[in-house]
């Protein structure tokens, strides 16, 4: 199935370093990533896209 945005992984950055928040495996648990890289089992063809969400933040949806 295609997904939105041709997007299907989102993570956060943790703050330090490649570590990362996010839910992978399709367990729906998140945790706390050493590395934002992993091989993926559902998914193939990564790209990589760093964006801030500050305004998202700040309530403005751009």
């Amino acid at each position: 199935k295609r997904q939105r945005h041709d997007m299907t992984h989102v993570e956060i950055w943790a703050g330090e370093g490649p570590k990362t928040i996010g839910a992978r495996w399709n367990n729906g648990k998140v945790q706390i990533w050493d590395h934002y890289k992993f091989v993926a089992r559902s998914f193939h063809s990564e790209t990589y896209h760093f964006k801030s969400i500050d305004t998202w933040l700040m309530g403005i949806c751009k």
